[in-house]
Parts: structure tokens; C-alpha cells; sequence
């Protein structure tokens, strides 16, 4: 009997919610099966299924592949899916191939897996990779399509995992996002990462043993409204094999992340007594509800994961911005601690990407930082001598991955260099501009607008981003020229806050 639980977005919860699949292996038809999330009073048992199979790996050879997509790395992988529950023979393997070629195999073993899978720990410890051990190598030679290769009896052993080599791109990939399936990962000396970083994709491949077994798979979610804490709960599923003492438990963290700020771009110059503001909100939680000034504003679009500027993938006619320097960009304020796993950005000429992480000394932790660059002078308040990376641009969109992400805190912001021209976003008043840092001085892009550069830093985590668009006019009154107000915005239902001070004049 073995169990596995796998939680796709254990890292990266959106809407209070959890999905996981449980999946247990037995070659026992009466088996029943007990699952449990904590904090719940109700809990599922389940059957066994009925078939039987005699491999490990998430290939289904019986179904038609409608898209065949080829392998475009090339070098090392490791197929959790493969990962082998019980001691059992090998009697070969089943490989969809996008085309004819050789590839070499071999299994890998790690300790201290316990009664755990050895699958999950390589999950949880990515991007870092160790292995214990490995066998020795298998070299064989695939025609394009589907290959099926037999052995005679060699015995494997619980844990062990299949890493493939493969070279020459000769595998194929299965790019349907399956949340209930572990993707395979792309390993590079002491570091592993995903074949997608997004989606969990995996190669056709199945380990073929003598053995017929039962497994079957549960999915199963919850969703928690009231969290343990103001922003993060912890929390377990547990499955088990009902009257035996096999079972498993797994963690996981529930997140719920608010952040609000407003923008006033016209606080000193008003006309007709109105002022123009936009309202920056972000949230994990999808059925939040702003209120400014006694109007409700709900959230729309799809969930994103970048703190910045949206980089289109292309642009027609871009607007090019060629003083080349160092700027920092206030639109990319961390909302919430996470983590960075690449950049995105939109060139217009060829040259070097250098990123820095900047912190907004005076008001962090206190406001938001992205307001105190109209406050204060911000070449006495940056500190950012700390480079991330830098890269080569191409014309057009630029992604970039980082080998192992950094963990960056709320309120800190990306600062960047280039020395080529970039397309620049020049349709939006509403929104902070970028600012250039140079001679003991921070200047906008543009004096009388503001201008963004494209380019952003990608996260791990996702959440709801949205921009609230409003005016307001107020009466003045009597011969009052001037007059200070207090505008607020804040989440329904919850304590997060902002309040800015704007200035009225009159302009008769």
C-alpha cells in the first residue's frame, strides 16, 4: 500500500482555495480510503477502483494524442510520475517520441523519504535539487511516434525515480495542464525547474513492471473564507488507509493578500475644483469589494502573477524612449512578501537588462513607498545596490528566468538599467510615472505626463490586480479659494486602508 498527495498550488493559493489529488496504490480491491482536511468535521471515504494497471507514469497509451508538441531543451529530466511506490520488476518501457533518435535512462534514488513520496520532497525543494544515488545507464534507440521496449525482469526498488537524457530534443511533451499531476523537471546540476514554469507539463513516458495493481485518484478542494490569521492560515489534508496504519499527511498555506493605494496625479494644479485619482488594489481574493467615497467598485479580469506595468507580447506601433541610464519604477511595488522568478520587459534595440532591488527607506512599512517618490527627494531616500541579474536584450517582448528565485518584501520596488532604446506606455495620467536617477536627482520620463517603461518583475505567487478610475469635484464655497480634503479608500469588510490629502484651489 503507498499514498501520494499533490496540491498544484500549495504555493501559489488564489481565492481561499486548495485543490489536491490523492492517489493510493494497492493491490488490495477492498481497501477503502479516508480523507481529511483539518479544521473540517466532515470527512470522505472512498472505494478502490476497479481496473488494474502495471505501470508507473501518467502516460495513457489507449488515448489519441491531438497535438504533438517536441522538446525544446535539451539535457537532463526527471519524471516524478515514474516515481515507484513498491519493490517490482522492470520489464520496459512505453516512450511517445516526437522523432526518431537515442535517448539515455537511468533511475535515481533519494533519502530520507520516509513514508512519504520521494516525488513530493523534489516538489517541495525546487529550485534546489540533491540526489542520493543513481543506476547505472540505458541507451536506446526510439523511431517517431510510439515505442514500446521490453526487458527481461530487472528488479527496482520503492523511491526510485526515472531521469531521462535526452540530447537531441527527441521526446515529445504533453503541455495539458493537469492540476492533479506532478510536471516533469529539467534538472541542471543542483538545480531543478519545471518543463513549464506555469503548467505542469510531462513527457510520454511509462515504466512498465510485472506487477498488476489498483490505484486510484481523488480530487478533492476546500475553500477556506476565515483564515487563522489576517493574511496566511496553515493547514493539512491527511488520507489514509482505513484499519492499517498507512496514511499521510500534507501542509499547505492559505493566503489572502489586500493591498490598496491611491494615486492623485493633479493634487496641486486642479481645475474646476475636481481632482483626478486612480485607485491601485490588489487582492487574492477575487469577491472583494472597493469603496471610495461611498461607491462600491468589484473586481474583474483574470488573476496575474507580476508586480509592474503589463508588457504586451506585441506592439504595433510602439512609442521608443532612448536615453538610456538607470530608473526606478514605482508601479512595480512589491503589494505583498513574495517571490521573483524572472523579468519581463519590451526592447526596442539590443543591449543589457541590469535589475537592482531598491528600498524606499523613509516611509517603508509605514505607506505606501510608490507615493513617497511625490514627497520627498528620492536620491537621498533609495537604497538599491543590490543587483539581481542582468541579461541581452532581443527587439521586441523580453522574458527572463532567474536560476533560483529571491524572496523580495512588501513595499520594495525594481530599479533598472539599459543602454538601448525601449518601448515606453504613454497612454495613462492616472498612474505613477518611472523616474530617472542621476546627478544626486530623481526626474520623470517626461515632465508634463507620466511614462512607464514596459518591463515588470515576474512572481511566483498570483493575485487580482485592479485600477479604479475616478474624479471628484468639490465645493469650495463662499470666496474660499483653497481648501484641504481628505479623500479614503478602502476594502469592504476589512481594515486595509488609504487615506491621501488633496489640495483644492478655485480657479476663478
Amino acid at each position: 500500500r503507498n499514498l501520494d498527495i499533490f496540491c498544484a498550488d500549495a504555493k501559489k493559493t488564489l481565492d481561499q482555495r486548495i485543490n489536491c489529488e490523492v492517489r493510493a496504490f494497492t493491490t488490495n480491491k477492498e481497501d477503502k480510503i479516508e480523507i481529511e482536511f483539518e479544521e473540517d468535521e466532515n470527512y470522505i471515504i472512498k472505494d478502490i477502483s476497479n481496473s488494474q494497471i502495471s505501470y508507473f507514469g501518467s502516460y495513457d497509451s489507449l488515448k489519441k494524442i491531438s497535438r504533438i508538441i517536441q522538446n525544446s531543451q535539451t539535457g537532463n529530466f526527471l519524471l516524478p510520475s515514474t516515481e515507484v511506490r513498491f519493490d517490482t520488476n522492470l520489464i520496459g518501457f512505453e516512450i511517445f517520441a516526437f522523432k526518431a533518435g537515442t535517448i539515455n535512462l537511468k533511475f535515481v534514488r533519494f533519502n530520507n523519504c520516509g513514508n512519504d513520496s520521494c516525488s513530493n520532497a523534489i516538489f517541495e525543494s525546487s529550485p534546489s535539487y540533491v540526489q542520493a544515488r543513481e543506476g547505472s545507464l540505458i541507451t536506446e534507440t526510439l523511431v517517431k511516434g510510439y515505442n514500446r521496449i521490453l526487458y527481461s525482469p530487472r528488479s527496482i526498488k520503492k523511491g526510485d525515480i526515472l531521469m531521462i537524457i535526452d540530447s537531441n530534443n527527441i521526446l515529445a511533451v504533453n503541455d495539458t495542464n493537469d492540476f492533479t499531476i506532478m510536471g516533469d523537471f529539467y534538472i541542471n546540476g543542483t538545480i531543478s525547474k519545471k518543463l513549464n514554469r506555469s503548467e505542469n507539463w510531462r513527457f510520454y513516458v511509462n515504466l512498465l513492471i510485472d506487477t498488476k495493481f489498483f490505484i486510484s485518484c481523488f480530487s478533492v478542494g476546500k475553500s477556506y473564507f476565515n483564515i487563522k490569521n489576517e493574511n496566511f492560515g496553515v493547514y493539512s489534508i491527511e488520507a489514509s488507509f482505513l484499519n492499517t496504519s498507512v496514511q499521510l499527511e500534507r501542509e499547505f498555506t492559505i493566503t489572502k493578500y489586500r493591498t490598496i493605494d491611491m494615486f492623485c496625479s493633479d493634487t496641486n494644479r486642479t481645475i474646476n475644483n475636481t481632482i483626478n485619482c486612480a485607485i491601485i488594489a490588489a487582492t487574492q481574493s477575487r469577491n472583494d469589494t472597493i469603496l471610495v467615497d461611498g461607491t462600491q467598485y468589484s473586481f474583474s479580469g483574470d488573476a496575474i502573477s507580476y508586480f509592474g506595468a503589463k508588457v504586451p507580447q506585441n506592439i504595433t506601433n510602439p512609442v521608443a524612449f532612448i536615453e538610456s541610464g538607470y530608473y526606478l519604477l514605482p508601479l512595480t511595488e512589491a503589494k505583498f512578501d513574495a517571490k521573483v522568478i524572472g523579468f519581463e520587459g519590451y526592447a526596442l534595440g539590443i543591449g543589457t537588462y541590469n535589475t537592482y532591488l531598491a528600498n524606499i527607506n523613509s516611509t517603508y512599512q509605514k505607506e505606501s513607498c510608490e507615493n513617497s517618490t511625490l514627497d520627498s527627494d528620492l536620491s537621498s531616500e533609495v537604497f538599491s545596490d543590490l543587483e539581481i541579474a542582468d541579461f541581452q536584450s532581443v527587439y521586441g517582448h523580453n522574458i527572463y528566468y532567474l536560476k533560483t528565485p529571491i524572496k523580495i518584501l512588501k513595499g520594495q520596488m525594481l530599479a533598472i538599467k539599459f543602454n538601448f532604446p525601449v518601448a515606453i506606455d504613454t497612454s495613462n495620467d492616472y498612474l505613477m510615472s518611472d523616474y530617472r536617477m542621476t546627478c544626486g536627482q530623481s526626474l520623470k520620463l517626461n515632465i508634463k505626463h507620466n511614462w512607464r517603461i514596459y518591463f515588470n518583475w515576474i512572481i511566483e505567487q498570483k493575485y487580482y490586480l485592479n485600477y479604479f478610475y475616478f474624479a471628484k469635484t468639490y465645493n469650495l464655497g463662499g470666496n474660499s479659494i483653497f481648501g484641504v480634503y481628505n479623500l479614503t479608500a478602502s476594502f469592504l469588510d476589512a481594515n486595509t486602508t488609504v487615506t491621501r490629502t488633496v489640495n483644492i484651489s478655485n480657479s476663478k
